[in-house]
């Protein structure tokens, strides 16, 4: 009689989702993973490349032991070896370049990824024993993460999208990388009646479900958001004396974005000026507005102004 049991779990991947799920295992063997129906955000759905996670940890083509290359990069020339050869070959290289050139040339690069937190922090404290180099900021998202550390709040959980009247998608490809947050996204469709506006230079799945698409130029989104924020200036749509009660410098702020005038951001942005002055009117009217950012604007020479700008504008 074949043994079957279902483990419950959580998928490992650095994913705004971090979906629950359950894992169908036959006989020690995992034939089926499905999304937890039970959970309030998963609600038994996964994305394509989780739901295929048996077939990639089972593959004939998944490494399952050491392999040391023979031939030259590229070639695709290895040869199998132990474990305890491989953690020998990479223990004496490491200690040839800490002889030689000491510890702090070794530097550890990896972010989260598919690797998820516990790889990834896994070989942590061994460099740091070793004295190795650490990398200053983040591969990814470093903007937003130095916004956080300043005090500044980016985000709200998904259950509250659907008090938003007017959403802007900046920036971020939510059904392609995280559909789940759609649902929500779509319930403030249903229950109040939201525009979803998507700010992308693609035309993106999330992009083309959305009610309107601005397609800027890549690298501008910093612009946008000084123009929509002279613009809120200039008509008298702030509540400033509410803002003066959580910014201290408002006086700098106005000062900061009053040359990006609609004219200007339209010429850096590459879109129409009725477009800058629409959305600013729009967002300012809509009670509450709410914006999702992404982290693809943030990885560009004014990705720190644009997170910053972000915050400001909220």
């Amino acid at each position: 009689m074949v043994e079957k049991h279902i483990v419950q779990g959580c998928c490992p991947l650095d994913c705004p989702d971090t979906c629950a799920w359950q894992a169908h295992v036959e006989d020690g063997k995992v034939v089926r993973v499905e999304g937890d129906k039970a959970h309030p955000f998963t609600r038994g759905v996964l994305c394509a490349k989780v739901n295929d996670y048996p077939a990639r940890t089972y593959s004939p083509d998944r490494l399952l032991h050491p392999l040391r290359r023979t031939g030259a990069k590229g070639d695709g020339q290895f040869e199998r070896i132990s474990w305890q050869e491989a953690v020998d070959t990479i223990a004496a290289r490491f200690d040839g370049i800490i002889t030689e050139h000491g510890a702090q040339a070794l530097m550890p690069v990896s972010y989260f990824g598919s690797m998820g937190a516990v790889q990834k922090f896994a070989p942590m404290r061994l460099m740091h024993a070793l004295g190795a180099s650490g990398m200053h900021g983040n591969i990814c998202g470093a903007p937003g993460l130095a916004l956080l550390g300043a005090g500044h709040s980016i985000g709200l959980d998904p259950d509250e999208y659907d008090q938003a009247k007017l959403i802007i998608l900046w920036g971020v490809n939510v059904l392609t990388t995280g559909h789940h947050h759609w649902h929500f996204l779509n319930q403030a469709r249903v229950k109040n009646g939201a525009r979803i506006i998507c700010i992308d230079p693609r035309r993106t799945k999330t992009a083309a479900k959305s009610d309107e698409h601005i397609a800027l130029r890549p690298g501008s989104d910093a612009a946008l958001a000084a123009g929509m924020a002279r613009v809120i200036f200039e008509e008298g749509l702030a509540d400033l004396e509410l803002a003066g009660q959580t910014a201290h410098d408002l006086d700098a702020y106005r000062a900061q974005v009053a040359p990006w005038t609609p004219a200007r951001v339209a010429e850096t942005c590459g879109i129409d000026e009725d477009i800058v002055v629409t959305l600013a009117r729009q967002f300012a009217a809509a009670q509450p507005a709410m914006i999702r950012c992404g982290v693809g604007p943030q990885q560009s020479q004014h990705g720190e102004a644009f997170v910053w700008g972000l915050s400001a504008l909220c």
